[in-house]
């Protein structure tokens, strides 16, 4: 018993279909796994004295310091070295600040190259048996300071992260080719098959 042409045609169009669908849909993950792997990433350096020194070279080097409290947090405009306080206007944060206030690792946190110049230029000062009676006017006495953290940008693993994302994206258009002409040579056995059919007795 034959199959009619039309009903061959249908198939092979159906089944040609959906293997493309997959191999969009393959592809399309693939390349989000990769550009997510090109990861800029940030470290996070404990500075080994909370001195007036080391905050004075920060506060000339324009960071932007983020006070960390027990409950809250606030950037400092405006810091200043007076005696042995740290000194200037407490701020609430702004939507950028917030996100990445609580970094999960010391050593890879991942973070978007529009947001490189503030993230980067963050230090992050804890004083977390502080209170805040004043913000417009606010004194944090350096001993009271348990940890000072400075952002720094971690080139290495930086570097190895786009190394691996281009890699991975490489894969993915060798793999979409091979799949297209895959499907290619599908549909011209399919083709093939069908003309064999009505053409054979």
């Amino acid at each position: 018993m034959k199959t009619s042409s039309s009903t061959l045609s249908h198939r092979a169009t159906f089944f040609d279909a959906k293997n493309f669908r997959l191999v969009q849909i393959a592809a399309i993950v693939l390349i989000t796994m990769s550009l997510t792997s090109c990861a800029n990433l940030y470290k996070i350096q404990t500075a080994k004295e909370n001195t007036a020194d080391t905050i004075t070279a920060l506060i000339k080097s324009d960071k932007k310091f983020i006070i960390h409290f027990k409950d809250t947090s606030f950037v400092m405009a405006g810091p200043s070295i007076s005696g042995n306080e740290l000194k200037g206007r407490l701020l609430p944060l702004n939507e950028i600040q917030e996100r990445y206030l609580h970094p999960r690792s010391r050593n890879k946190n991942p973070y978007l190259k529009v947001h490189e110049y503030e993230v980067l230029g963050e230090v992050h000062v804890y004083a977390t048996e502080k209170s805040v009676a004043d913000t417009a006017q606010f004194s944090l006495p350096i001993a009271a300071i348990t940890k000072l953290d400075i952002n720094q940008k971690n080139i290495e693993a930086t570097n190895r992260s786009k190394i691996i994302g281009g890699l991975a994206i490489s894969s993915v258009v060798a793999g979409g080719i091979a799949a297209l002409a895959w499907a290619a040579q599908s549909a011209l056995e399919s083709s093939l098959s069908n003309i064999n059919v009505w053409g054979g007795d």
